[in-house]
């Protein structure tokens, strides 16, 4: 599914690639979890911060994990 994007998403592609909803997607841009940049008045995510994004937050949850 990640490879039917382009390489730069919008935020609603964003929430679907991660399947969390819209206000949630934009709350992960809007505080720079996840790195962005605007054209016009819209965000664009390249795919690779998405991955980025996705890699930090399982070692989080990794670490996490071993604290119990």
């Amino acid at each position: 599914m990640y490879e039917d994007y382009y390489e730069v998403v919008t935020v609603e592609e964003l929430a679907d690639i991660l399947r969390i909803g819209l206000s949630t997607a934009y709350r992960l841009v809007r505080t720079r979890e996840i790195a962005s940049f605007r054209v016009a008045n819209s965000y664009r995510i390249e795919r690779e911060a998405i991955k980025d994004f996705i890699i930090q937050n399982t070692q989080r949850q990794k670490n996490k994990s071993h604290l119990y």
